[in-house]
C-alpha cells in the first residue's frame, strides 16, 4: 500500500513539473513575440524551455507536451482582435479559420522533428542539428513562398549588432545561430566544456562580424546620396462606413500629416497599401486629393502610394503608384505575389514583374513591396538585381486589428534591409511604421493604432551582399545536414 501510494505521488509530481514547465516553456516563446525589450530575450532563450521538455522520451509525450506549449503561444501571437475588425467579410472569416490551425501544426511538426531526429545522436551534436532541422523547415516554407513570419531570427530584429551576418545568409543564418544557442540550453548540465565552446564559437565569430560592419556601413552611408522620407500613419478603415462623411475625414487626416512631412523636409511622401480605398488614376482622388499635395513637395520629389487599379472592366491590380512633384505620374508598379484565396479573388498579378520604379536623379530607383511580399525574401532580393537602391514596404495590415501580427510583419523589414544592405521604408494602415538604414538601425518608429508622421533619411546604396547574390543558400546548407540525419536515423532503424 506504502508503494502504491508513493507511485502515486510520485506520478502527480512529476505530472505537475510538467505542467509547469509547459508554462514555462508558453511564457519564452510568447516573450519573444517582437514589441517590447524582453523578445531579446525570449529569442536567446524562449525555445530552451520547450526543447528541455522532450528530450529523451516517448513520442506521444512529445507530441502533447508539443501541442500544450504551441496552440496557446499561437492564440496568443496571431489570433487577431475580430472585436475591432469590422471590415472581414464571412468568406474571409472561414478562410482564416482554415489557415490559423496551420500555424501551431506546423511549429508542433518542426519541434517534434527536432526531438525524433536529434534525439537520435550524441548529446554534443544535438544542438547543432536542432538548428539545421528548425532552419531547413522554416527555410522550406520560405522557398515555398509561403508568407509565415515564424523565424526564430525575427525576435531580435532591432539588435543591430545580432542582425548584421543577415547579409551572409539571410535570415535563416540569425535564425540557425539563436536556435543553436537555444538547443544548447535546453541540454545544460549535459554538455561538457568542449561542446559549448564549439556551440560559442560561430555566435562570437557572428558578434565580431556585426561589429565590424556597424563600423563600416555607416562610413558608406555618409558618402552615399540620400533624400528624405515622410512616412504618415493614417490609421484608417478599420470599419465598414462607407459614407461621404467618413472618407472625407480620412482625406483630411492624411492631408494634415503629409503636410506634417513637408514641413519637416520631405522629398518623398509614402502612403500605405490602401490608402486610399479606392482607384486614383484620371479620378477626382488625384486631383482632389493627391495634386494639392504635390504641389507642395521639392521639385525633385514625390509621393507614392497603394491603389486599386483596374486592369480590365472586371479585374483589378494591387498597384503603387509614384507621382512626381510637377503632377504627372512618373512609374507605376503592382504586386505579384497574391495570398491565395484571400488576395487572388479580387485582384491578378501585375504583368510587369519586379521592377524598381524610376524615382529619377533625386529619389533614385526605389523597389517597392506590397504587404505580405516584404515577408518573403525572394520578391526584395529580385527588386535589388533590378537596380533597386532603396527599399519601400506598403502595407495594409488592418485586417488584423489589435494583435501582434503589424509587429511582427515590420520586424522582417529590418531584415529585407540588412539581407540586401538597402534603407526600407515600411509603411502600414495600422501605424507601427519604420525607417531602417541599410546597417539594419531603425532610425524611426511610430506607435501602433497611432496617427502621426515619421521622417527620415533613405540613403541610396548601389552594392550587393552574398545574400543578395546567392538567395537562400544558407537554407541549402541546413537541408544537406537534416537529410543526412534523417538518413542515419533510416540507417538505425534497418
Amino acid at each position: 500500500m506504502n508503494l502504491q501510494k508513493s507511485a502515486i505521488l510520485l506520478a502527480q509530481n512529476r505530472q505537475s513539473r510538467c505542467w509547469l514547465w509547459r508554462l514555462v516553456a508558453i511564457a519564452g516563446t510568447v516573450t519573444g513575440c517582437p514589441g517590447g525589450w524582453h523578445h531579446w530575450l525570449g529569442g536567446v532563450v524562449g525555445c530552451a524551455p520547450l526543447l528541455a521538455l522532450g528530450w529523451d522520451r516517448p513520442w506521444p509525450e512529445q507530441l502533447r507536451h508539443a501541442l500544450w506549449v504551441w496552440i496557446p503561444v499561437c492564440g496568443l501571437v496571431f489570433v487577431p482582435d475580430l472585436g475591432r475588425v469590422r471590415v472581414l467579410t464571412a468568406a474571409d472569416i472561414v478562410g482564416g479559420m482554415v489557415v490559423a490551425p496551420l500555424l501551431p501544426l506546423l511549429l508542433v511538426g518542426m519541434t517534434m522533428l527536432c526531438w525524433q531526429v536529434a534525439g537520435r545522436f550524441p548529446v554534443g551534436l544535438r544542438p547543432w542539428l536542432v538548428a539545421s532541422l528548425w532552419t531547413g523547415v522554416d527555410g522550406l516554407a520560405g522557398s515555398l513562398w509561403l508568407p509565415l513570419p515564424l523565424h526564430w531570427g525575427a525576435l531580435i530584429y532591432d539588435w543591430p549588432l545580432g542582425v548584421q551576418v543577415a547579409d551572409l545568409g539571410g535570415i535563416w543564418l540569425v535564425t540557425w545561430l539563436l536556435l543553436l544557442l537555444n538547443g544548447a540550453l535546453s541540454l545544460v548540465g549535459r554538455l561538457d566544456w568542449r561542446q559549448w565552446l564549439g556551440v560559442l564559437l560561430p555566435l562570437t565569430l557572428a558578434l565580431g562580424y556585426g561589429q565590424g560592419r556597424q563600423q563600416d556601413i555607416p562610413r558608406q552611408m555618409a558618402a552615399s546620396p540620400s533624400f528624405r522620407v515622410a512616412a504618415p500613419q493614417i490609421v484608417a478603415w478599420f470599419d465598414d462606413d462607407g459614407s461621404w462623411a467618413y472618407r472625407q475625414r480620412q482625406h483630411e487626416q492624411i492631408h494634415r500629416l503629409s503636410r506634417v512631412g513637408i514641413q519637416r523636409g520631405a522629398d518623398l511622401l509614402v502612403w500605405p497599401e490602401g490608402a486610399l480605398r479606392s482607384p486614383i488614376l484620371k479620378t477626382w482622388l488625384q486631383t482632389e486629393v493627391i495634386d494639392p499635395l504635390l504641389l507642395l513637395l521639392p521639385p525633385e520629389g514625390g509621393l507614392l502610394t497603394g491603389a486599386s487599379e483596374p486592369a480590365s472592366p472586371t479585374t483589378f491590380i494591387n498597384a503603387a503608384l509614384l507621382f512626381n512633384a510637377q503632377g504627372w505620374l512618373q512609374d507605376r508598379s503592382g504586386k505579384q505575389w497574391l495570398f491565395p484565396y484571400f488576395e487572388s479573388s479580387r485582384f491578378i498579378p501585375d504583368p510587369g514583374g519586379y521592377r524598381p520604379l524610376a524615382g529619377g536623379s533625386r529619389l533614385g530607383p526605389l523597389g517597392v513591396l506590397i504587404c505580405l511580399e516584404s515577408v518573403l525574401p525572394a520578391p526584395s532580393r529580385a527588386l535589388v538585381q533590378g537596380g533597386a537602391e532603396s527599399l519601400v514596404v506598403i502595407s495594409d495590415d488592418s485586417w488584423f486589428g489589435n494583435s501582434r501580427w503589424p509587429l511582427l510583419h515590420a520586424s522582417l523589414s529590418v531584415f529585407r534591409a540588412v539581407e540586401n544592405r538597402r534603407s526600407v521604408v515600411f509603411v502600414n494602415n495600422t501605424g507601427g511604421n519604420l525607417i531602417v538604414d541599410p546597417s539594419g538601425t531603425i532610425q524611426a518608429q511610430g506607435s501602433l493604432f497611432m496617427p502621426e508622421t515619421i521622417v527620415g533619411q533613405v540613403y541610396r546604396f548601389r552594392t550587393g551582399t552574398l545574400a543578395s547574390r546567392w538567395g537562400d543558400w544558407w537554407v541549402g546548407v541546413c537541408w544537406l545536414v537534416s537529410a543526412f540525419a534523417l538518413w542515419r536515423c533510416r540507417c538505425q532503424q534497418l
